[in-house]
């Protein structure tokens, strides 16, 4: 990118700047200041040097004082960031960008099989310099990336065309994908410690196998066999790792890969202590009969959610004046400590502004609760 100072003629500045409302080629006759730097916070791998250049800036050039003052308005309206809060600050003839941002969407390589997401990253900083591993929600940079993976493809001479899957969009991640290529999944693969029985993985591997590779498709299936492989064998908190890719041999035009899951099960958890609330005690204490899992007993999360449908949302009692089913309230309190989760389930009259269904709140690790209905 070109330093704005000096600015030969208008056309050499950087596209970004050349949509600005201001002139952001300033006259050499505007009053200049030093641009002392860039203070960047927040969850972004964007770097000073990142910011400087994608905006043809240069550390200890001169600027104009009309660019400084707007120069925070040009950043947000590039749209990369989810949340921003920005200011340049101009002491002593110095000017200091100050950004703290937020930034939530990750970007997802979707099936770029033949290299990987960090030499991609390299190589897409190099042509776009604003381009982060997370993007805000209306990310403004679409077809410069789009533009630049282009380039990488034909730099690697594989014949295909670069598209932005919105699909995606609402579903958390950035997704750029690949039109053009084979990718078939020849096999999947779990590592780690306490993987699945392979009897439990089949039906799920024939999943992956099904299609051509997709990164975004299969993390987002595997979150929620999850369940199944993991947390109704009692491990509650396991990492899940971004799909690594191997490419396997091929005698076509064709990238058939094996995909591996790095997968850290986390300690196992033991179920505690079973407590009802909100209903009559002669209610509470037929359930109490009625539920299997022993203090020390696996915890399996599974068996509580059927119970919670099965054993209490299906029972008359379990009905308000409207003869609409109660919401049923089920916290599982988690001991770090000694790897227990105690159940206290809780049946309550559904709030008339939210349809009753399932939701799952997982914003803290020692404690979440699940809600359990039917309309």
């Amino acid at each position: 990118m070109l330093s704005l100072q000096p600015c030969v003629a208008r056309i050499l500045c950087p596209i970004l700047l050349i949509a600005a409302s201001i002139p952001l080629c300033p006259s050499a006759s505007a009053a200049q200041i030093t641009l002392a730097g860039a203070h960047i916070r927040g969850n972004t791998d964007l770097t000073e040097e990142d910011l400087l250049r994608g905006f043809g800036l240069v550390k200890g050039g001169k600027i104009s004082r009309a660019f400084a003052d707007q120069l925070c308005d040009q950043l947000k309206g590039l749209k990369l960031f989810d949340q921003i809060t920005c200011d340049v600050r101009v002491e002593d003839g110095k000017a200091w960008i100050d950004l703290s941002v937020q930034n939530f969407m990750p970007v997802v390589f979707d099936n770029f099989v033949w290299t990987t997401p960090e030499k991609l990253v390299r190589r897409l900083k190099q042509k776009v310099p604003l381009f982060m591993m997370h993007m805000g929600w209306g990310e403004g940079l679409n077809d410069e990336i789009v533009r630049a993976l282009d380039e990488t493809l034909v730099e690697d001479g594989i014949k295909g065309q670069v598209y932005h899957d919105t699909f995606w969009d609402e579903r958390g991640g950035l997704d750029y994908r690949v039109k053009g290529v084979q990718e078939p999944v020849v096999e999947c693969r779990i590592e780690g410690p306490n993987p699945p029985a392979r009897a439990a993985f089949d039906s799920w591997e024939k999943f992956c196998r099904s299609e051509d590779y997709s990164a975004a498709g299969l993390a987002f299936s595997l979150s929620f066999a999850i369940d199944d492989l993991y947390r109704s064998r009692g491990y509650m908190r396991p990492q899940v790792g971004n799909p690594e890719t191997e490419l396997m041999p091929s005698k076509d035009a064709s990238y058939p890969v094996r995909v591996i899951f790095k997968i850290d099960s986390g300690p196992q958890y033991k179920f505690e202590s079973i407590t009802f609330t909100g209903m009559l005690a002669s209610h509470a204490e037929t359930l109490k009969s009625q539920w299997q899992p022993k203090p020390g007993d696996v915890f399996d999360e599974a068996y509580v959610k059927n119970f919670g449908q099965s054993s209490i949302l299906s029972q008359p009692w379990a009905a308000n004046s409207d003869k609409s089913s109660d919401d049923l309230v089920i916290c599982e309190t988690t001991d770090p400590v000694r790897d227990t989760i105690a159940v206290s389930i809780s049946l309550e009259k559904p709030k008339k502004s939210e349809t009753v269904k399932f939701v799952e709140n997982v914003q803290c690790f020692h404690q979440f609760s699940l809600v359990l209905g039917r309309n």
